[in-house]
């Protein structure tokens, strides 16, 4: 994937304090659109995601956190279960159809 393109990213994390969770959930809220607690997608270039992941990087603590981003596999089909990734009527404008779908 070259570096200037746009991307669906998944941005997760697993925080052993409570004050440092809030915290980089507060950050991660301010970039993603959260899916689950500790769970965030982004449409972003690897620049885009590494100055995200920094940002989260110091707020948390390595020898007791976790930190972690993965690009998503674009053209292909998709299958979720259970309730929708985002509310019934909800659109991210802008955003491919991995967020709208």
């Amino acid at each position: 994937m070259p570096a200037s393109r746009k991307a669906p990213w998944l941005i997760c994390y697993d925080i052993a304090d409570p004050h440092r969770l809030r915290r980089v959930h507060a950050i991660a809220s301010r970039h993603a659109v959260p899916f689950q607690y500790s769970l965030f997608c982004r449409e972003a270039t690897r620049r885009e995601v590494a100055r995200i992941v920094d940002l989260l990087a110091e707020a948390i603590n390595p020898k007791e956190d976790d930190l972690r981003a993965y690009p998503l596999l674009t053209g292909v089909p998709q299958r979720h279960y259970g309730r929708g990734r985002l509310p019934d009527g909800v659109l991210i404008e802008g955003q491919t159809s991995f967020f709208n779908s």
